[in-house]
């Protein structure tokens, strides 16, 4: 993470800086990341409730990753096109609206704009023949432009929790879609006020709030307690929410939180290990692994009679 102070004295001018970090609030762009331009590949200004960029943003000719996660972006900003290197987009949680036509920048393979009430994608979109990784969830769409079945190299698509009273039907033709997410939509089988209903409810005000043990697209994982869940409502519970050996168990759905919605979930045992690390720019959809990691085909057979099992049960219950 870099300095806004030694930024502004152009302390990092002359030290070929490829990655730019700020936190902590801003008034506006400072003008003198554009004079990294030479440079620069990776700038995250996630949470500094910036809202707007300046008109000459894309002298970033080489900016490859932008940042801009929980800020006041209500519209996209159109400068982004400007910048040819462009592959990673984030505006994750910042209320966004509305996606001009001629924002999405040419080379965009992964962009990221969950949470925020965007109700139309621009047919434009069909023009980023490299996207790979487009993350939806948490919107007001009730469609997908027809353009974008032009993105023939999309791999993992997330549409849950939007407005979608049906799917359009060149979305299953799409040769590398391989992850589609679309829980939450009217579209479903079993609707999430209908989930729902079958959990426990538990307050907020009620648990013991622990340590964070993750963070991801669906947002932070933290451990928790409480004193008053005893082993036949857990048993109850497990059977509500379709308990299998090869699922982490849904517990409860959280109420009273002042701003977010939250479910109680099975500790996962303290003994389980990641498979893979997650993907990176290069990797866009895949997850990657270290390099000395090896497994057994008895244990890979193992893994994979567990997914089977666990998608089966899952199948079985729709």
């Amino acid at each position: 993470m870099q300095d806004l102070e030694t930024l502004r004295r152009g302390g990092y001018r002359d030290q070929g800086l490829q990655k730019l970090k700020l936190a902590g609030p801003l008034n506006g762009f400072p003008r003198e990341i554009l004079d990294l331009a030479d440079t620069l590949e990776h700038l995250d200004l996630s949470g500094t409730g910036l809202s707007s960029l300046p008109e000459d943003f894309g002298q970033l000719q080489k900016l490859k990753v932008a940042f801009f996660s929980d800020c006041y972006f209500t519209v996209f900003p159109r400068q982004l096109a400007a910048c040819p290197e462009l592959e990673m987009v984030a505006f994750r949680s910042n209320g966004m609206t509305t996606i001009p036509e001629d924002a999405l920048p040419p080379k965009l393979r992964w962009l990221i704009l969950t949470n925020n009430r965007i109700e139309a994608l621009p047919r434009g979109i069909g023009r980023c023949s490299r996207l790979q990784k487009c993350m939806l969830a948490g919107n007001n769409l009730t469609s997908l432009p027809g353009e974008m079945s032009a993105c023939r190299k999309l791999g993992l698509l997330r549409l849950s929790a939007n407005k979608f009273a049906d799917l359009p039907p060149w979305l299953f033709e799409m040769p590398e879609l391989a992850f589609l997410s679309v829980a939450g939509n009217p579209c479903c089988a079993v609707s999430l006020a209908e989930e729902l209903a079958l959990l426990r409810k538990v307050s907020w005000h009620d648990l013991e709030i622990g340590g964070l043990l993750g963070h991801g697209a669906s947002g932070d994982i933290f451990e928790a307690s409480d004193e008053r869940w005893d082993a036949s409502r857990y048993v109850a519970a497990c059977l509500a929410a379709g308990s299998h050996d090869n699922l982490i168990s849904t517990l409860a759905s959280i109420q009273d939180h002042p701003e977010k919605h939250g479910l109680v979930m099975q500790l996962i045992p303290p003994h389980y290990q990641a498979l893979g690390l997650p993907p990176s720019l290069q990797t866009c959809t895949r997850d990657r692994y270290e390099p000395e990691k090896s497994l057994s085909l008895e244990t890979v057979l193992e893994v994979l009679r567990g997914v089977a099992a666990a998608a089966r049960h899952l199948h079985q219950r729709k």
